[in-house]
């Protein structure tokens, strides 16, 4: 009898275990349960949407044919309603049915919105979904001026799209730099004097107190007007369900290197899990982990090791990349810093008790591939630290 595999989330982590359990069971019947209205998208890619770059079938990775042509069940635009790991089915909130052999949850990351006083929330948006970003274009066709709540990648990139339609743009960030996640100081420096050649303004160390008609209210330092105010602040992983449902959760759903969770026969990954301490938020991990849980699922043990901590993007035409763990670098006492820049690029390369354990990158990548394989080496490099420099500069 053919096995029953539900995958509650279509991203990366979802799509990616669908992808394999077809692979290695011609005969098994998978379902994909998702709130998304749109099969796989290029989430990253929205801001190019909104700047008017791609079409909005541009963004699907995984088109409607794939899944017919590979029988795999698309429920778009539904809701679970509860969960019941004992009759191992669950409610949709339309009063469907779902039973399962084996659970996925691969229900990604939501938007974290700060506690903010919101007296206008008609000017408020996020950029998370297709829906998102169609609404978002539909604005900056009528908006004077946009301000950003958050520094990190998509609302740099969604800031560099509202220039183009015209928009004065304002960054705020809480933080003292921009994508602390992936740039040192000296790096977030370079890109900020970059952006800020466009036009784009920042309130960097920004303490906000409220959203109202004008636009926003900062603790300290006065208003910042604003016809709309896009909150793009980061991800928290999406757990109400599982949490609901009875799994252990703490940031994440806690999973073992099996990818399972806490009750038999329920797996996590992605943005949605917790693994050794470590929700990653990253495309990469999260392929890796949908991929090692639905091995699992399919009874062929393999472990999951963790992945690598390597993040490379690029922001207003800048190449950026980060490998290894920068929070803990940064964070460390002892912990030693080497770097070398030019007019073109720079590089930083972190350093702890004689081993590298972190490298951030600005204007040129091509060696960073190279750099996270040095990295797993493991190899002491004292008094060698300025060799490493020159190599992957």
């Amino acid at each position: 009898m053919e096995k029953k595999y539900v995958i509650l989330g279509g991203g990366p982590a979802g799509t990616f275990a669908a992808q394999k359990i077809r692979l290695k069971d011609k005969d098994a019947l998978i379902t994909i349960i998702t709130e998304e209205s749109y099969p796989m998208y290029a989430r990253p890619r929205l801001p190019d949407y909104i700047a008017g770059k791609i079409e909005l079938d541009d963004l699907i990775i995984f088109k409607e044919s794939w899944y017919k042509s590979n029988n795999v069940d698309l429920k778009l635009n539904s809701m679970v309603s509860s969960i019941s790991f004992e009759q191992k089915d669950m409610e949709l909130e339309g009063g469907e049915f779902v039973v399962y052999d084996k659970l996925l949850f691969a229900t990604g990351g939501k938007p974290f919105i700060p506690h903010l006083d919101i007296y206008d929330s008609s000017k408020v948006f996020i950029l998370r979904t297709i829906e998102d970003a169609v609404a978002l274009k539909k604005i900056t066709m009528v908006a004077r001026d946009i301000a950003i709540i958050g520094g990190g990648i998509l609302g740099l990139e969604a800031a560099c799209s509202f220039l183009k339609s015209g928009v004065e743009v304002k960054i705020l960030e809480h933080a003292d730099r921009l994508m602390s996640r992936q740039l040192d100081e000296e790096g977030s420096a370079i890109l900020k004097n970059k952006i800020e050649s466009m036009g784009i303004k920042f309130f960097l160390n920004a303490d906000i107190k409220e959203i109202n008609s004008r636009g926003l209210k900062l603790k300290d330092s006065g208003d910042v007007d604003a016809d709309v105010v896009l909150i793009s602040a980061g991800i928290v992983p999406a757990v109400d369900m599982a949490r609901q449902a009875g799994l252990k959760v703490n940031r994440g759903i806690i999973v073992d290197e099996n990818m399972q969770a806490s009750h038999s026969d329920v797996y996590a990954a992605g943005d949605c899990c917790e693994y050794n301490g470590i929700t990653y938020g990253l495309w990469g991990p999260a392929k890796e982990q949908g991929e090692c849980a639905a091995l699992n699922m399919l009874g062929e043990k393999t472990e999951y090791k963790g992945s690598s901590m390597l993040s490379t993007t690029k922001v207003v035409g800048i190449d950026i990349a980060c490998c290894g763990n920068l929070k803990v670098a940064l964070e460390t006492p002892g912990v030693k810093n080497f770097k070398e820049k030019n007019d073109e690029k720079y590089f930083s390369l972190y350093v702890k008790d004689g081993k590298a354990i972190a490298g951030v990158f600005v204007g040129n990548t091509q060696k960073v591939i190279a750099f996270k394989q040095f990295l797993a080496t493991n190899q002491d490099i004292t008094n060698k630290e300025n060799e490493i420099i020159k190599e992957f500069f």
